[in-house]
Formats: C-alpha cells, sequence, structure tokens
C-alpha cells in the first residue's frame, strides 16, 4: 500500500487496485443484502413491517433493505415487484421513498404521483410526498399535503405527526440559517 504521496508514479500507480476494491464493495454490499434478506426470511426473525399483505416477496425484501438504508439495493427488489404487480401503490411508493433518500426527486415525485393516482388514500405518499416538498424547499407543497392527510386521518396520526415534525425542523433551521433558494425546478 502507498503511504507517501511523493512516491506515487506511472509505473507503481495504485489505479489497478481502485478497481479491485470497487469490486470487493460491491461484491460485500451484495452480500450483506443477500444475508440480511436471508435473515429476513425467517419468520421467527421477521419485524411486522416486513410481513406487509400488499407486498410481494420482493417489494417485503425491498422494504427490509430500506430500513438498513441500503437504497439502491432496496429499488432493485422493488422494481421487480413493480414488475410484477404494476398496480401496487405500496411498493411504488417505496420506490418513490427509496429515490427521495437518495436524493433524486423527479423520480421520487413521478412514483408518489403513480401511487397516489392508484389510492388517492394513500397516507404514507402523502407523508413521504410532502417530506419530498420539504426537502425541495417547497413549504406551500408541503403544506398542502399536511392538510390532505388531516382530511384523511386527523391530527393524530402517525403520518400527519412525522410530515408536521418534517416541516417544523425545516422551518426551526431556516430561521437560523436563512433563506435558501426554492428548488421546485426539480419536480416543476
Amino acid at each position: 500500500m502507498i503511504t507517501n504521496c511523493a512516491s506515487v508514479s506511472p509505473y507503481n500507480s495504485p489505479a489497478p487496485y481502485y478497481g479491485f476494491l470497487t469490486a470487493m464493495k460491491m461484491y460485500l454490499k451484495s452480500l450483506s443484502a443477500a444475508l440480511l434478506i436471508a435473515a429476513l426470511s425467517n419468520p421467527a426473525a421477521a419485524d411486522q413491517s416486513y410481513n406487509n399483505p400488499s407486498l410481494n416477496e420482493d417489494a417485503r425484501n425491498g422494504a427490509a433493505l430500506i430500513d438498513y438504508e441500503m437504497y439502491d439495493e432496496a429499488i432493485r427488489y422493488l422494481k421487480k415487484a413493480e414488475a410484477a404487480e404494476p398496480k401496487n401503490a405500496d411498493t411504488k411508493n417505496l420506490i418513490a421513498y427509496s429515490y427521495r433518500k437518495l436524493g433524486q426527486y423527479r423520480l421520487a415525485y413521478q412514483y408518489y404521483q403513480q401511487a397516489l393516482q392508484l389510492n388517492p388514500k394513500h397516507r404514507g405518499a402523502h407523508e413521504y410526498l410532502g417530506e419530498l416538498y420539504v426537502n425541495i424547499k417547497r413549504l406551500d407543497k408541503a403544506q398542502e399535503e399536511l392538510v390532505v392527510l388531516e382530511k384523511l386521518c386527523s391530527t393524530s396520526c402517525s403520518e400527519y405527526k412525522k410530515l408536521q415534525k418534517a416541516i417544523d425542523e425545516y422551518k426551526a433551521s431556516a430561521a437560523k440559517s436563512g433563506p435558501e433558494p426554492d428548488l421546485s425546478m426539480v419536480i416543476d
């Protein structure tokens, strides 16, 4: 291993090792995802969040990977689930969530819209769409989603509370740091 930058030359460049290291990271990530899914497929080890009856096996595996913030891997499973059940709003909501967490707001927005077309009363999709609006600094739109949630489940449901908290936290941080640019062009 090269520890001194002065010793790097075209003759002893570490470049070949970068490809190997990248490949190893990808392999280990895939292996850890496979092990995680195998552990969760054991009913005794499975958490209730993976037992949603509206989700097929690939979608449940994707949901498990989301819990471990493995969004790229989750999307792979969720896309398989979507191909098998293209009209499942829960699966589309999970895909959107994963894209949002990866900062791919346009794709997230498209999938939230698809989920809401399939199920206009999908509380999770309304909550997460509201959080996407907070991410892109569109509090007016986030507030609209909050109003929808209030109509669907009142102010006591968890989706309403989580979106309200995200809005409040954004307002508190914006008050400290000043206004930020409007990123609405990401989805408009």
